[in-house]
């Protein structure tokens, strides 16, 4: 397995860095130890907890309004329009404008320190 292809491998949830019964590959070691690497879950996951509370507060407080503000949604705004159809539409575009936010994080910083951890890991075997 190449470096290049060891990084998703290693920052999948599914794998366990620390579990010593079923050790990782050398290669994948050695990324998985680096400060880098280590740097790169720990804010990746952090923004991924962010914008999706950030998602979920606004997803379900839509529904809560549906389900306790029927009169508010309800308020016309001008000919058949109410305000829940832009408040829905709000919903929608706020999904879109979190996941641009995070690609656009990933595409700066998050793709920086993969290529870290992956120089990290091949100094450690030159």
């Amino acid at each position: 397995m190449s470096m290049t292809a060891a990084i998703p491998v290693v920052a999948s949830k599914g794998i366990d860095t620390n579990n010593s019964s079923n050790p990782l590959p050398p290669d994948l070691q050695r990324i998985a130890d680096s400060p880098a690497f280590k740097t790169l879950q720990r804010r990746r996951n952090a923004l991924a907890l962010r914008l999706s509370l950030a998602m979920c507060a606004i997803y379900y407080g839509f529904v809560l309004m549906i389900a306790f503000g029927k009169e508010t949604l309800a308020t016309p705004l001008g000919g058949v329009i109410t305000l829940g159809l832009p408040l829905g539409l709000g919903v929608i575009l706020s999904a879109i404008v979190l996941t641009g936010i995070y690609t656009s994080r990933a595409n700066r910083e998050f793709d920086r320190l993969t290529a870290d951890s992956i120089r990290a890991a091949q100094s450690k075997t030159a």
